[in-house]
C-alpha cells in the first residue's frame, strides 16, 4: 500500500535526494511506502485509521466517535441541502502521538508542522488530537468543493463547533480580539482591511470571523438558502468578494465593530449544536 502527496516538481527532486521514497516526476507525486510494523489498521464505515499498536480502548472509542461525527454531519447537511455532494472516496486517517509520531509512519518527517487534510490523497495527518480532529474532518466532508481560503477555513471552523486551533478556547480568542480592537489601532485596521486575508499573522482571526459571518448568515436566511448560496454563488467568489457579500447581506460596515458587538454567547451556541 502507498500513500501519496502532491508537490511541485522542484520540491520532489529535492526530496528524492534526501529520502528513500518513490517518485513520479511526471505527475508530481511523492510515494510514501506504508510499512511501519508498529502501526495497525482500524477500519470503520467512513474512515480507515492507521494507528500505533497497543493503544488503549479509550483511544479506540475516540476513533469510533470521529467516524460517527463524520456520518452525522453529512446526514445533517443533507436534510437541508439535497444538492450537497460529499466525497465518495473513503477517508484515510493517520494518528500520531506528536509531530513525529504520525510522520514516522511512512519515513517522512519535518515537513508538516501541524495536522492537516491532504485533499489529493483523501488523507488526514493528525499530529495533535489523537484521532478526532473535527476541523480537518470537515475539510474532508466539503472536499468536493473548491472554496476560497476564507470560506474553506470558516466552514471548517463553524461545522467543527468553533474549533479554530486545537485545544484553544474560541471564547477566549474572541474576547482577546475584542480587547485588542479597543486598545490597538494597528490591529483594528488589519481586521478592517484585506490584511486580515493576506497576513498569516491574523490566521486565527480570519478563521473566527469567517465562521461567525457564515453562522449569522445561516441564522438570517435559513438552511436551504444558506447552502444554495454557498454551493452556487459563494463558491465562485474570491476571499475579498466573500467578505464583501457577507458584510452586505448582514448590514455590516466594519468587521472590527462586528466583532465587538458579537458576544461570546454565539460561540457557545455554535459549540453546542450543529447548524
Amino acid at each position: 500500500m502507498n500513500l501519496y502527496y502532491d508537490f511541485s516538481a522542484s520540491s520532489i527532486r529535492i526530496f528524492k535526494g534526501l529520502l528513500k521514497i518513490g517518485v513520479d516526476l511526471k505527475n508530481n507525486k511523492v510515494i510514501f511506502p506504508v510499512y511501519n510494523s508498529q502501526y495497525q489498521t482500524i477500519s470503520y464505515s467512513n474512515i480507515t485509521f492507521y494507528i500505533k499498536k497497543n493503544d488503549s480502548d479509550t483511544q479506540h472509542l475516540k476513533l469510533l466517535e470521529a467516524n460517527n461525527f463524520l456520518s452525522e454531519t453529512i446526514q445533517t447537511i443533507r436534510i437541508e441541502s439535497a444538492q450537497f455532494n460529499p466525497p465518495s472516496k473513503k477517508l484515510k486517517y493517520i494518528v500520531g502521538d506528536g509531530y513525529f509520531g504520525a510522520l514516522e509512519y511512512y519515513s517522512f518527517y519535518n515537513f508538516f508542522s501541524s495536522s492537516r487534510f491532504v485533499r489529493s490523497g483523501c488523507l488526514i495527518i493528525d499530529v495533535l488530537s489523537g484521532g478526532f480532529y473535527k476541523h480537518e474532518i470537515i475539510h474532508y466532508i466539503f472536499s468536493n468543493y473548491q472554496f476560497n481560503r476564507f470560506l474553506d477555513e470558516g466552514i471548517a471552523t463553524l461545522f467543527s463547533g468553533g474549533e479554530i486551533q486545537f485545544k484553544t478556547s474560541t471564547l477566549n480568542c474572541w474576547s482577546e480580539m475584542c480587547n485588542k480592537i479597543h486598545t490597538d489601532k494597528k490591529y483594528r485596521n488589519a481586521i478592517d482591511t484585506e490584511e486580515l486575508l493576506s497576513n498569516f499573522q491574523y490566521k486565527p482571526e480570519m478563521y473566527a470571523i469567517s465562521a461567525m459571518l457564515l453562522f449569522k448568515y445561516y441564522r438570517k436566511v435559513g438552511g436551504k438558502i444558506f447552502y444554495d448560496t454557498l454551493f452556487n454563488k459563494l463558491i465562485k467568489f474570491s476571499d475579498a468578494e466573500s467578505v464583501d457579500f457577507l458584510k452586505k447581506e448582514l448590514g455590516i460596515q466594519q468587521l472590527s465593530t462586528f466583532v465587538v458587538n458579537t458576544g461570546v454567547s454565539l460561540w457557545e451556541e455554535i459549540a453546542t449544536k450543529n447548524i
